[in-house]
């Protein structure tokens, strides 16, 4: 756990999530059944999302601001491709219910502490925050207020079952429901009201980057080749922790490959722990810093992710190579099959 936080300030979190697991909301909605809550106190907008209808994993969800927004309805389009660890890369503070075994000493010392008893087999209160770049962590004071605030208003919508059901014809009219509140003297008055819905973050594929002049100019001498290289970069599901109480990150690992070979001809491993801006403005220098340790600069550049794809666009006509994006990439792949069980690892990687 990040740092030592008052068992009395857990105490709210776990008596409404008693009340979540008795309600049961999983059994009559959907995950697409999606509304929001505004805190009065921070500004910040939560979109609450139900799981488990299908049985297998109970959840409440409250995705975080338009990022996060965004990212679940991705989700929800594309979630073949994201796979299941794909939710790791959207903002979200997140209350399940897992076996006992599943929870670990943190989460069983506030148990005990608490007196809490779990009233079923998977019925153990489980509070996780998700960052891009970052393992899923412990909240830490704030994200415990937030989320108290959270789960307040989504039991008094899930409550109403009138509410409830009018969830999918509100959004179906391009709106959602939001729960938002006006200061009255010394406590806020809530209400429900519809508000126009956005699925797209306007400022999502707006990147900031700079590229030193001398690398771009190496890059330029570097003998050009009819050749095709695959650029990918992945974060390994292998959490690294510089200590104990610090939110373990993610690594991200850069490949670069020969299309007609078949031969990697790059690959690093580096954190991408300052954030998730801060790896997207490193990640060009570090591609062309992978072209350079190739030695030689490609007629085509071939990858898998819009992001990556974005993030070149603008590099792609100076330095004179084309541009495209593909479905697969197996040779990266099978090169990272090999590398998980060479080293003992999680076989899950994240697709940027």
């Amino acid at each position: 756990m990040p740092k030592i936080i008052s068992i009395s300030r857990w105490r709210p979190l776990y008596e409404m999530a008693s009340q979540l697991y008795e309600l049961a909301p999983w059994n009559n909605m959907y995950e697409s059944e999606i509304f929001g809550i505004k805190d009065p106190q921070s500004s910040t907008s939560g979109y609450v999302s139900i799981m488990g209808n299908n049985g297998e994993h109970y959840a409440l969800n409250v995705y975080l601001g338009q990022e996060g927004l965004t990212g679940f309805f991705d989700m929800l389009l594309a979630s073949q491709h994201l796979g299941t660890m794909g939710v790791l890369m959207i903002p979200q503070l997140q209350l399940s219910f897992e076996e006992r075994d599943y929870l670990e000493e943190d989460d069983l010392q506030i148990i005990h502490e608490l007196g809490y008893k779990a009233k079923g087999r998977q019925a153990w209160p489980l509070f996780r925050s998700y960052r891009p770049g970052y393992a899923p962590w412990f909240f830490d004071n704030d994200e415990i207020e937030l989320f108290k605030t959270f789960l307040q208003q989504a039991l008094i919508v899930l409550q109403d079952h009138t509410q409830e059901k009018e969830l999918m014809k509100i959004l179906a009219r391009e709106k959602i429901l939001m729960r938002v509140a006006r200061k009255s003297k010394m406590d806020y008055v809530w209400q429900s009201k519809e508000e126009p819905l956005s699925r797209e973050n306007k400022s999502e594929k707006v990147y900031f980057f700079r590229l030193g002049e001398e690398l771009v100019e190496t890059v330029k001498a570097l003998p050009r080749r009819r050749q095709q290289f695959y650029v990918d970069a992945q974060l390994l599901m292998t959490p690294i922790a510089e200590s104990r109480n610090e939110r373990p990150y993610l690594p991200c690992m850069l490949l670069m490959a020969d299309k007609a070979s078949e031969l990697i001809l790059h690959f690093d491993t580096f954190p991408c722990k300052e954030g998730w801006v801060t790896f997207v403005a490193e990640l060009p220098e570090r591609i062309l810093d992978g072209l350079v340790q190739a030695g030689s600069r490609p007629t085509s550049i071939l990858v898998r992710s819009v992001k990556i794809f974005d993030l070149l666009k603008p590099i792609a006509k100076d330095l004179q190579f084309n541009l495209k994006l593909v479905d697969a990439i197996h040779v990266i792949d099978d090169f990272l099959e090999d590398y998980h069980h060479q080293f003992g690892m999680d076989e899950n990687v994240i697709p940027m």
